[in-house]
């Protein structure tokens, strides 16, 4: 559906369709991602592509390097960035 609005030159549309299903998927597996322990090369790297703070990436170090509820805040916050939630789900992938 978001390739062919985007064939249609529709593609406002087809980024706030993409942004809200990446949303909605980022909140149904939240509980999963703060299980998650990142490496702390990966966590420079949300701070780097503009995904959390200087405090924020202070307290997922002191966590032993887990997304806190915090984190994952600003996170969502930064999805309205369409480069910056594309950035997210690459580091995830890795």
């Amino acid at each position: 559906m978001v390739d062919a609005l985007r064939k249609l030159e529709a593609k406002t549309v087809a980024e706030n369709i993409e942004k809200t299903m990446i949303r909605q998927l980022l909140q149904h597996y939240s509980s999963r991602i703060t299980q998650a322990t990142f490496s702390e090369e990966s966590v420079d790297l949300l701070l780097t592509e503009g995904l959390i703070s200087e405090e924020t990436l202070r307290e997922v170090k002191s966590c032993g390097y887990t997304l806190t509820n915090n984190a994952l805040r600003e996170i969502y916050t930064a999805a309205h960035d369409h480069n910056k939630l594309k950035s997210f789900a690459k580091l995830l992938c890795n």
